[in-house]
Protein backbone atom coordinates (compact mmCIF):
# COMPACT_ATOMS: atom_id res chain seq x y z
CA UNK A 1 0.00 0.00 0.00
CA UNK A 2 1.30 3.26 -1.31
CA UNK A 3 1.85 5.87 1.31
CA UNK A 4 0.80 8.42 -0.48
CA UNK A 5 -2.45 8.41 -0.28
CA UNK A 6 -3.54 11.74 1.51
CA UNK A 7 -6.36 13.96 -0.37
CA UNK A 8 -6.36 16.54 2.81
CA UNK A 9 -5.03 20.02 2.95
CA UNK A 10 -0.84 19.82 3.10
CA UNK A 11 0.54 22.51 5.90
CA UNK A 12 4.10 21.89 5.98
CA UNK A 13 6.25 20.43 2.83
CA UNK A 14 9.25 18.35 3.10
CA UNK A 15 10.99 22.13 1.67
CA UNK A 16 9.56 24.16 4.14
CA UNK A 17 10.38 20.38 6.80
CA UNK A 18 13.96 21.33 5.74
CA UNK A 19 13.97 24.79 6.72
CA UNK A 20 12.46 24.55 10.27
CA UNK A 21 15.04 21.81 11.10
CA UNK A 22 17.93 24.32 9.42
CA UNK A 23 16.41 26.94 11.71
CA UNK A 24 15.67 25.36 15.20
CA UNK A 25 19.21 24.00 14.88
CA UNK A 26 20.70 26.75 14.71
CA UNK A 27 19.01 28.10 17.08
CA UNK A 28 19.69 25.50 20.00
CA UNK A 29 23.27 25.81 18.53
CA UNK A 30 23.47 29.66 19.58
CA UNK A 31 21.85 28.46 22.68
CA UNK A 32 23.81 25.88 23.69
CA UNK A 33 27.29 25.49 22.02
CA UNK A 34 28.80 27.66 24.97
CA UNK A 35 27.08 25.54 27.82
CA UNK A 36 29.35 24.58 30.52
CA UNK A 37 27.27 21.10 30.15
CA UNK A 38 26.44 18.48 27.46
CA UNK A 39 22.79 19.04 26.40
CA UNK A 40 20.05 16.60 26.85
CA UNK A 41 17.66 15.99 24.10
CA UNK A 42 15.12 14.04 25.31
CA UNK A 43 12.36 12.81 22.70
CA UNK A 44 8.94 12.10 23.19
CA UNK A 45 7.58 8.71 21.69
CA UNK A 46 6.54 7.74 19.27
CA UNK A 47 5.23 11.10 17.45
CA UNK A 48 9.09 13.00 18.00
CA UNK A 49 11.40 10.67 16.82
CA UNK A 50 11.62 11.64 12.93
CA UNK A 51 11.72 15.94 13.86
CA UNK A 52 13.90 15.15 16.66
CA UNK A 53 16.55 12.57 14.52
CA UNK A 54 16.71 15.70 11.47
CA UNK A 55 17.14 18.67 14.16
CA UNK A 56 20.00 16.79 15.79
CA UNK A 57 21.61 15.39 13.09
CA UNK A 58 21.77 19.05 11.77
CA UNK A 59 22.96 20.49 15.27
CA UNK A 60 26.98 21.60 15.42
CA UNK A 61 26.55 21.05 19.34
CA UNK A 62 27.52 17.39 20.99
CA UNK A 63 24.37 16.22 22.23
CA UNK A 64 23.03 13.35 24.73
CA UNK A 65 20.11 11.94 23.00
CA UNK A 66 17.56 10.16 25.36
CA UNK A 67 14.23 8.99 24.32
CA UNK A 68 10.98 9.14 26.74
CA UNK A 69 7.42 7.14 26.33
CA UNK A 70 4.79 8.83 28.73
CA UNK A 71 1.28 9.38 29.47
CA UNK A 72 -0.79 11.83 31.18
CA UNK A 73 -4.00 10.58 29.91
CA UNK A 74 -6.46 7.55 29.54
CA UNK A 75 -8.78 7.88 26.53
CA UNK A 76 -9.77 11.58 26.64
CA UNK A 77 -9.75 12.06 30.45
CA UNK A 78 -6.55 13.34 32.58
CA UNK A 79 -5.39 11.15 34.71
CA UNK A 80 -3.75 13.67 36.69
CA UNK A 81 -0.27 12.26 36.28
CA UNK A 82 1.97 11.24 34.55
CA UNK A 83 2.79 7.88 33.44
CA UNK A 84 5.82 6.84 32.61
CA UNK A 85 6.27 3.92 29.88
CA UNK A 86 9.97 3.76 29.22
CA UNK A 87 11.94 5.91 31.40
CA UNK A 88 15.30 7.92 30.97
CA UNK A 89 18.38 5.73 31.03
CA UNK A 90 20.97 8.30 32.13
CA UNK A 91 21.11 10.96 35.16
CA UNK A 92 20.38 13.83 33.77
CA UNK A 93 20.61 15.97 37.47
CA UNK A 94 22.06 19.49 36.90
CA UNK A 95 22.10 19.22 32.73
CA UNK A 96 20.12 21.41 30.15
CA UNK A 97 17.40 19.76 28.23
CA UNK A 98 16.16 20.25 24.92
CA UNK A 99 12.28 18.64 25.15
CA UNK A 100 11.11 17.59 21.82
CA UNK A 101 7.96 17.00 20.74
CA UNK A 102 5.34 16.49 17.69
CA UNK A 103 2.71 19.00 18.95
CA UNK A 104 1.84 21.12 21.72
CA UNK A 105 -2.06 20.81 22.34
CA UNK A 106 -3.63 20.89 25.56
CA UNK A 107 -0.22 21.32 26.80
CA UNK A 108 -0.86 18.59 29.98
CA UNK A 109 1.73 16.42 28.55
CA UNK A 110 4.45 19.12 28.21
CA UNK A 111 3.39 20.54 31.83
CA UNK A 112 4.04 17.59 33.73
CA UNK A 113 6.92 16.60 31.92
CA UNK A 114 8.81 19.87 32.94
CA UNK A 115 7.33 19.13 36.43
CA UNK A 116 8.96 16.09 36.60
CA UNK A 117 12.06 17.07 34.70
CA UNK A 118 12.53 19.96 37.10
CA UNK A 119 11.30 18.79 40.30
CA UNK A 120 12.30 14.76 40.54
CA UNK A 121 15.23 14.82 38.06
CA UNK A 122 16.58 18.16 38.84
CA UNK A 123 17.49 19.68 35.51
CA UNK A 124 19.37 22.85 35.21
CA UNK A 125 16.76 24.01 32.41
CA UNK A 126 13.81 23.15 29.89
CA UNK A 127 13.98 24.56 26.53
CA UNK A 128 10.57 23.11 24.84
CA UNK A 129 10.53 22.52 20.40
CA UNK A 130 7.51 21.36 19.06
CA UNK A 131 6.91 20.75 14.86
CA UNK A 132 3.29 22.15 15.95
CA UNK A 133 2.07 24.25 18.39
CA UNK A 134 -1.94 23.96 18.36
CA UNK A 135 -3.28 27.11 20.43
CA UNK A 136 -6.94 26.19 20.08
CA UNK A 137 -7.35 23.67 23.23
CA UNK A 138 -4.54 24.47 25.39
CA UNK A 139 -5.50 24.61 28.75
CA UNK A 140 -2.12 24.37 30.68
CA UNK A 141 0.07 27.51 29.97
CA UNK A 142 3.28 25.87 29.32
CA UNK A 143 6.43 27.16 27.52
CA UNK A 144 7.10 27.34 23.66
CA UNK A 145 10.48 28.00 23.12
CA UNK A 146 10.63 27.18 19.58
CA UNK A 147 7.94 25.30 16.98
CA UNK A 148 7.79 24.69 13.21
CA UNK A 149 4.70 26.29 12.71
CA UNK A 150 1.66 27.66 15.05
CA UNK A 151 -1.76 26.05 14.25
CA UNK A 152 -5.40 27.44 15.50
CA UNK A 153 -7.69 24.78 13.62
CA UNK A 154 -8.63 21.81 15.48
CA UNK A 155 -8.58 19.37 12.64
CA UNK A 156 -6.60 16.14 12.98
CA UNK A 157 -2.83 16.44 11.39
CA UNK A 158 -1.04 13.80 10.24
CA UNK A 159 2.23 13.21 8.48
CA UNK A 160 6.29 13.28 10.38
CA UNK A 161 5.76 11.69 13.35
CA UNK A 162 1.76 12.84 13.50
CA UNK A 163 -0.32 9.85 13.24
CA UNK A 164 -3.73 8.78 12.77
CA UNK A 165 -3.49 5.42 15.11
CA UNK A 166 -0.49 4.27 14.21
CA UNK A 167 -0.31 5.27 11.02
CA UNK A 168 1.15 7.09 8.07
CA UNK A 169 4.11 8.79 10.62
CA UNK A 170 6.83 8.26 8.11
CA UNK A 171 4.77 10.68 5.26
CA UNK A 172 7.98 13.56 4.91
CA UNK A 173 4.98 16.50 5.24
CA UNK A 174 2.12 17.49 7.33
CA UNK A 175 -1.02 16.86 6.51
CA UNK A 176 -4.62 18.40 7.74
CA UNK A 177 -7.28 14.77 7.41
CA UNK A 178 -9.68 15.04 5.65
CA UNK A 179 -12.93 12.87 6.10
CA UNK A 180 -11.87 10.74 2.93
CA UNK A 181 -8.43 10.49 4.74
CA UNK A 182 -10.01 9.35 7.93
CA UNK A 183 -12.30 6.45 6.12
CA UNK A 184 -9.47 5.01 4.32
CA UNK A 185 -6.84 4.74 6.70
CA UNK A 186 -9.88 3.24 9.01
CA UNK A 187 -10.43 0.61 6.30
CA UNK A 188 -6.49 -0.22 5.26
CA UNK A 189 -6.42 -0.90 9.34
CA UNK A 190 -9.24 -2.99 9.41
CA UNK A 191 -7.87 -5.17 6.15
CA UNK A 192 -4.44 -5.03 7.98
CA UNK A 193 -6.23 -6.76 11.01
CA UNK A 194 -8.05 -9.17 8.91
CA UNK A 195 -5.21 -9.83 7.15
CA UNK A 196 -3.11 -10.98 10.38
CA UNK A 197 -5.73 -13.26 11.91
CA UNK A 198 -5.63 -14.79 8.49
CA UNK A 199 -1.97 -15.53 8.83
CA UNK A 200 -2.59 -16.26 12.34
CA UNK A 201 -4.93 -19.35 11.27
CA UNK A 202 -3.08 -20.81 9.05
CA UNK A 203 -0.71 -20.86 11.11
CA UNK A 204 -2.66 -23.31 13.35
Amino acid sequence: MNKEILVGKKLISHHEIESITDQIAQSLDERFGASPTLPVVVGVLKGAAPFMFDIVRKMHTIVDIELMDVSSYKGTASTGHLQINLPLTEDVAGKDIILVDDVVETGLTTYELIKYLKEEKRVHSVTTVFLVNKTRNRKYDVPVDFSGMTYDEDKFLIGYGLDYNGLLRNILAVYEMDRQDIAKLDEISARDHAAALAIMDKAK
